[in-house]
């Protein structure tokens, strides 16, 4: 909050005695990856657009680059994956312009651009820039430049479990599962077993080996996913929502249909207080409304989950969970 401040401010001055627009833009992306940081995308938006704007005019290819890949992250985190998408292409030819050679920042929007055609359900194209991100990181492993100098990195486990989330929507249970083992055992590598990073990582892994059968297996993981959560962000934290829905679903599994009731209504309370902007958010809700109504034979939780599945129809998983509710 402090920092929000004196950024504040400094966002003011500039604007009053009209500094120059690339000192603007850098406030402006500073303020947004707080926001960011704090899971506040809404909030980021506004900001990044600004800054990105004010980047249109400067010839500087790094910091036209930097800006459309901030406004693509942000966009990528509340649903928006077509704007998304294409930010991600205008700044990848940029990035590798500005960052001749290999280097981890033309890596990273690679990486953005692969989960945005990923989340659109463009599957072979997300295969493919996940495919050059990663022959870039391992070359710049191998040669220990830009100071990558072991076998692991995070970006690297983040391609690993974006692959994995790619394959599980792709319905590639095996490679799903093995690309999660990867992705967790280098973030429990690189971080500790209790790391913030690895919640996803094990919830995922968690689905998938419940889609698989393995009941016990799933159990562990969202459980230990869900601790994580708790512990970093709070009860009320969406990410636990998240998480207790994949819980629920392994109770019901289990036949505890009382305990999985439960976790749906506190995940479906939290989910339901998103802002409406937020497509993602909407559709984690629309899947804890599913479930309820799959519990208590419900159609008026059927009714609700299709109204807020029908704005995010660019999200594959909102594709698919709309397709399971069939015709109206």
């Amino acid at each position: 909050d402090d920092a929000l401040a004196v950024l504040a401010d400094a966002r003011r001055w500039q604007q009053e005695f009209d500094a120059p627009a690339g000192e603007r833009a850098t406030t402006l992306n500073i303020i947004a990856s707080i926001y960011n940081d704090q899971s506040r995308f809404l909030d980021a938006e506004p900001l990044l657009r600004e800054a990105l704007a004010l980047r249109r005019g400067d010839a500087d290819a790094r910091e036209l680059s930097t800006s459309l890949n901030n406004l693509g992250y942000t966009l990528l985190q509340t649903g928006r994956v077509v704007e998304a998408r294409a930010l991600f292409a205008e700044a990848l030819p940029l990035r590798r312009q500005a960052f001749p050679g290999r280097h981890t920042e033309t890596a990273i929007t690679e990486m953005n651009l692969g989960v945005a055609e990923r989340d659109a359900g463009e599957f072979a194209a997300a295969d493919a820039h996940f495919d050059g991100a990663e022959r870039d990181l391992v070359a710049l492993l191998a040669s220990e430049r830009d100071g990558l100098d072991g076998p692991r990195h995070p970006i690297l486990a983040g391609l690993a479990l974006h692959r994995g989330i790619a394959a599980a929507l792709a319905d590639d249970l095996p490679a799903a599962r093995a690309a999660f083992d990867r992705a967790i055992e280098q973030y429990e590598a690189l971080f500790g077993p209790d790391a913030p990073v690895l919640a996803t990582a094990l919830r995922e892994r968690g689905s998938a080996s419940l889609a698989t059968g393995d009941r016990a297996a799933a159990r562990r993981d969202i459980e230990r996913a869900c601790a994580i959560s708790q512990r970093v962000r709070g009860d009320d934290a969406p990410v636990l929502a998240i998480c207790r829905v994949r819980l629920a679903r392994v109770l019901v599994a289990d036949g505890d249909a009382d305990a999985a009731r439960g976790l749906l209504e506190q995940a479906r309370d939290v989910l339901a207080r998103a802002p409406a902007d937020d497509r993602r958010m909407a559709t984690e809700h629309a899947a804890a409304l599913l479930a309820l109504a799959a519990l208590d034979d419900d159609d008026a939780l059927r009714v609700a989950a299709r109204a807020l599945l029908e704005p995010a129809q660019e999200l594959v998983r909102a594709r698919r969970l709309a397709e399971e509710l069939g015709t109206p």
